[in-house]
């Protein structure tokens, strides 16, 4: 049996090997922010140089496209489809008007629940507080769910690894959770929140001049961005369903198609959650997992590359290694 096994898998790597494939990449901003710990943004300057390669060196595809012709094994040399996730502000200033006038298309995945909210997203909170010349030297008390420390000591030179402490324990918590553990520690610091340097969302209007601008469609990225792979189900229909009805009342009545997991690594996607996505209407889901894409993977668990802050050179460097790999 375990013969048999191998010669499965060597059959699919064989098959796979000369498959057609294509690349989708993950964005997040097209941005020049002060903080950017978690490697989100990448300069305009950068993205232009991207588009400009994407359009000289690959065959671009809108990603409704991309996942016909992957499906049906017909997907041309170098097909590429673009992506972002969560929704910022300067999707709609800087990624749009870039993309169109590269004549690229794209796809938006929005995080509904911050759609016009005053607050950013609560990564980009805890670094505005935490990773500043002025961090103040405290003892913090929080409660969390994890059942790790509640009292954390915080100094300037300490600053950087509560940041990432925080970080790894937050991303696993639930909102509700979260959201607390941030309004805590704004209080605690004197931190105002809102606070005016944090990026935001789009807002509604901002998400239809989205949907209305040449090759930009929009699709789902739950309405909390938490760990799908902890919800209840409960909260995994509210995640999927709830999300892609919201979108669907901007644009119209269009519910959208495609989706994206929150984080999006294997261990946050969930078989509960894959059906929750699929029982929401989606016909397709994208995760984080930087594979190229061919006709055997699954269209509810898409790799995606992620894109950082690269120049020419190296971005070029990387999508070369991507489509041989």
């Amino acid at each position: 049996m375990r013969g048999a096994g191998a010669l499965r898998r060597l059959a699919t790597a064989t098959r796979r090997r000369f498959a057609r494939r294509g690349v989708i990449l993950l964005y997040h901003r097209v941005a020049e922010p002060a903080r950017d710990p978690e490697g989100l943004a990448v300069r305009p300057a950068h993205f232009d140089a991207h588009l400009r390669i994407l359009d000289t060196m690959c065959e671009p595809l809108a990603l409704d496209e991309f996942e016909r012709r992957r499906a049906a094994g017909t997907l041309p040399e170098r097909a590429v489809a673009v992506t972002f996730d969560d929704g910022y502000h300067d999707n709609l200033t800087e990624a749009a008007p870039a993309l169109a006038g590269a004549h690229i298309p794209a796809t938006i995945f929005v995080t509904t629940g911050r759609t016009g909210a005053a607050r950013g997203f609560w990564w980009d909170e805890l670094a505005a507080m935490l990773l500043t010349a002025t961090a103040p030297t405290c003892a913090l008390s929080l409660v969390l769910e994890d059942g790790g420390p509640s009292t954390i000591d915080l100094a300037p030179a300490l600053a950087p690894a509560v940041h990432a402490m925080l970080t790894a324990r937050l991303r696993e918590a639930s909102a509700d959770s979260r959201d607390r553990a941030i309004d805590t520690l704004a209080r605690q610091l004197g931190h105002p929140l809102p606070d005016p340097s944090v990026a935001r969302a789009c807002d509604r209007d901002d998400l239809r001049a989205l949907a209305a601008m040449p090759g930009i469609r929009l699709g789902g990225h739950t309405v909390t961005h938490s760990v799908m792979s902890r919800q209840s189900p409960r909260e995994l229909l509210r995640e999927t369903a709830e999300c892609r009805a919201q979108l669907a009342e901007v644009l119209g009545g269009e519910a959208p198609t495609a989706f994206a997991y929150p984080y999006g690594a294997v261990r946050d996607i969930s078989e509960a959650a894959v059906d929750a996505v699929r029982a929401a209407g989606y016909s397709l889901a994208c995760a984080n997992v930087p594979e190229a894409a061919w006709r055997d993977s699954d269209p509810f668990r898409l790799p995606r590359h992620l894109v950082r802050d690269w120049d020419a050179a190296t971005f070029r460097s990387h999508l070369e290694g991507w489509f041989r790999a």
